[in-house]
């Protein structure tokens, strides 16, 4: 499998990986409890480890993609470790006290359904001991998460418009940018630019079969491509006028491109992109 097919295909690898994993942390934890219980002398007391276990990972389960989207937005790196680390805190505790909330929810709910009675008192005693064991599972999740995007973002490499340190402060049209990829640098022209597509503190710049993230807003990058075959046709989306091979109108409107890419096209850029698309028919003919 190529980088290319893992990226066009990543969300149904990564549910599988998370699948397996959860499946993984769940078999070992639940015999662990139900060895405990052995220990104890409580019997097998299997049906209460999966029942006590099972109820932990859901929760887990559930807050995976909020935690994600929040981890996203608070985009940690050395570069703004000191100013954005202490965001941690905040995420932490609302992730483990949703996960003891919904857990102990379950439980008592599980618990009733068989005529019996779930007890978490002591509650302070009970939500120290589930703090300390949700913040190793948020520090593996989070270390996880950066780890990944890391190494995402240095295989499929990374763009930034040539000799800007703060693309924020920039004003200037762009013609190329660089690509930082593994221990590789090189030039990518900007006409070679697709289209560009919005991906939360990210846009992802669509060039023939390859596509580069780059730490930019839309409303920025939009200023930065200053040139008239750059239009904006959709909230999410910008595409090369000069890549656009034709309009679709019919059903969800969008614009095909000589890639074989459909880009959607939003009633509120549509007029505008008719009229762009009209100029540069025109220009070509003359």
């Amino acid at each position: 499998m190529t980088l290319k097919q893992y990226l066009q295909h990543r969300r149904p690898y990564e549910f599988i990986l998370l699948a397996a994993m959860f499946s993984l942390i769940t078999v070992v934890n639940v015999t662990t409890t139900g060895i405990e219980f052995m220990r104890s002398g409580m019997g097998p007391g299997w049906r209460e480890a999966w029942a006590t276990e099972l109820t932990s990972v859901f929760m887990v389960v559930l807050l995976i993609v909020p935690l994600a989207l929040s981890l996203n937005w608070l985009d940690l790196r050395l570069a703004n470790l000191k100013r954005r680390v202490l965001w941690l805190i905040p995420i932490f505790l609302s992730f483990s006290l949703l996960h003891v909330v919904g857990m102990v929810g379950l439980r008592k709910l599980i618990w009733a359904l068989v005529g019996d009675e779930y007890s978490f008192s002591p509650w302070l005693l009970g939500l120290v001991y589930e703090l300390r064991k949700d913040l190793l599972t948020f520090l593996v999740i989070t270390t996880s998460f950066y780890a990944y995007r890391f190494i995402i973002d240095r295989l499929q490499g990374e763009a930034q418009f040539l000799g800007v340190e703060s693309p924020e402060k920039s004003t200037n049209a762009r013609t190329q940018f660089l690509v930082k990829m593994l221990d590789r640098e090189y030039l990518v022209q900007v006409d070679d630019i697709d289209w560009v597509q919005s991906a939360s503190n990210y846009v992802v710049l669509h060039c023939g079969n390859r596509s580069y993230p780059m730490r930019q807003t839309m409303k920025r990058l939009s200023e930065e491509l200053e040139s008239p075959r750059f239009q904006r046709v959709h909230r999410t989306a910008i595409v090369n006028l000069e890549k656009v091979e034709f309009l679709q109108d019919k059903g969800e409107t969008s614009v095909a491109l000589y890639s074989g890419v459909n880009v959607p096209v939003s009633k509120t850029y549509l007029q505008d992109l008719r009229a762009a698309l009209d100029a540069t028919c025109s220009a070509r003919t003359n």
